[in-house]
């Protein structure tokens, strides 16, 4: 059985990917999923976006969407600078690792607690086959073109991402995504919004792709509409938070 590809912005009925039960439940002990007390975010990562299928002015519709990132614990931070108006109680959600999300949130009582997110990346469907053969009913071709993103005069890191069209026998949708091999880990932006909680990213990115390629660009048209998002940026920023002023009961 081929495993169905879910192109970044295409409607949510078609994103389907394999992914498993997740539950959101109190966190209870100062687990190994929290390395430290305090997380320093070096990196943000900016990418802006536009979606046709969204009404003009609504959240989701254009923008940009930043998410932060720690190079010594390799965690992703996501604030409302992320996830915006979807969940006005979440003061931040951090991944630690590709299948958990600890969630702060603040009561009407002014205190402060952690939920654990996780989901079951045991039963996520193998995709990178399926991404990248032509065995199957959709799939991607590379193209013979390449693009530099988040170019900049401060000497930021930049990244240099393939072109690949999106090849159907299934449906009449055109897209194509610019791709590059990255050592970072970007599950937990691609899995973000399959998550329990109601915090959502206003870019759908495509959930099968391997973490380790980062989708630096992606056009997508279908039914008249356009959805695009893109990377601008990799800038240097100082952003932290801490754990202990967080309750765990």
């Amino acid at each position: 059985m081929t495993a169905k590809l879910s192109i970044g912005f295409i409607l949510p009925a078609i994103l389907a990917c394999g992914i498993g039960a997740y539950a959101l439940k109190p966190m209870t002990t100062v687990s190994s999923d929290i390395q430290k007390e305090t997380y320093f975010f070096r990196q943000a990562w900016v990418w802006s976006f536009r979606n046709e299928w969204i009404p003009e002015g609504e959240f989701g519709s254009e923008g940009e969407m930043t998410v932060y990132y720690d190079p010594d614990s390799k965690s992703w931070l996501f604030t409302a600078e992320s996830y915006g108006i979807t969940d006005e109680m979440a003061e931040w959600i951090i991944a630690p690792s590709q299948d958990i999300y600890i969630s702060a949130y603040q009561d009407e009582f002014g205190n402060k607690h952690l939920y654990r997110d996780t989901l079951d990346m045991e039963s996520r469907q193998p995709v990178e086959e399926a991404l990248f053969s032509s065995n199957g009913n959709e799939y991607l071709i590379a193209l013979d073109s390449t693009r530099v993103f988040g170019t900049n005069s401060y000497g930021w890191p930049t990244i240099t991402a393939t072109a690949y069209a999106y090849k159907s026998d299934v449906s009449s949708l055109a897209a194509v995504c610019f791709l590059a091999e990255t050592e970072l880990d970007f599950s937990p932006l691609y899995l973000f919004n399959s998550r329990s909680g109601d915090a959502r990213l206003p870019i759908h990115f495509p959930q099968d792709m391997p973490g380790n390629r980062i989708v630096a660009q992606e056009i997508t048209r279908d039914a008249g509409r356009t959805v695009f998002y893109r990377l601008e940026a990799i800038s240097d920023t100082e952003y932290h938070i801490n754990f202990k002023d967080y309750e765990r009961k």
